[in-house]
């Protein structure tokens, strides 16, 4: 249910742009936000145990590899997670 509603609510373009409008250093490259959020929310859902397994799933359709995903989660700077947090905030409410 959770991955219905982030995926029906938060399109790529909308994530990518939260990115894109709150940075500060961090910079876009091959692996994009959406993309990110995308292995993140079978993890945050319960279906997948960690982001290696949600990883390892989709590993052949993405450009990079398991340590650059761990580089841009560990990189994704406060001010990005917390306009993330702003605008889903409304959506868990009405859960």
């Amino acid at each position: 249910m959770f991955r219905g509603i982030f995926a029906r609510v938060l399109s790529d373009e909308r994530l990518d742009q939260i990115f894109r409008d709150h940075k500060e250093r961090q910079v876009e490259s091959e692996l994009m936000f959406s993309t990110l959020m995308d292995l993140l929310a079978p993890v945050v859902s319960g279906s997948k145990p960690s982001v290696h397994a949600s990883f390892q799933e989709r590993h052949e359709k993405l450009p990079v590899s398991s340590q650059s995903v761990y580089n841009k989660l560990r990189g994704t700077e406060p001010s990005v997670s917390a306009a993330l947090v702003r605008v889903l905030r409304p959506i868990w409410a009405r859960c």
